[in-house]
């Protein structure tokens, strides 16, 4: 059974109890690394300039404490581990796909980066993100 390094942990703590609970229970059948909860400023400047982000601090749901959002990425035996290439690509969307299903059956309302209108449509703007949804 896949297991959280600790730095996994580490990143996992910073977020809100629900994406907690998602990623913790997905770990159990899906091995995944946790990218990023929680960015401060200089964190949320850093990953615009690297080209990971879009959105200016503060508007991000990774620049509230605890996070409303996380990026995760499958994890593979054999090195490099991540895999960002077109061929590896249906593991994000693999994985999205049970932690969309484990969130639903906990009645937790997400949206990946994988479908940002949320119309079923997948595209690939931000394979690993998960945010959480406000109930209207």
């Amino acid at each position: 059974m896949p297991k959280f390094s600790e730095e996994s942990i580490r990143i996992l703590k910073g977020a809100e109890a629900d994406l907690q609970l998602i990623c913790n229970e997905l770990i159990k059948i899906f091995d995944f690394k946790m990218l990023c909860s929680y960015r401060d400023k200089a964190g949320q400047d850093k990953a615009i300039a690297d080209g990971t982000s879009k959105t200016p601090w503060p508007t991000s749901k990774h620049n509230v404490y605890p996070s409303q959002a996380v990026d995760i990425a499958p994890w593979f035996v054999d090195t490099p581990h991540i895999k960002w290439d077109e061929k590896h690509r249906r593991a994000f969307y693999y994985m999205m796909g049970m932690a969309v299903a484990i969130a639903a059956r906990h009645n937790i309302q997400v949206r990946i980066g994988a479908n940002w209108d949320m119309d079923n449509d997948p595209d690939d703007s931000d394979l690993p993100h998960i945010e959480l949804v406000k109930k209207k």
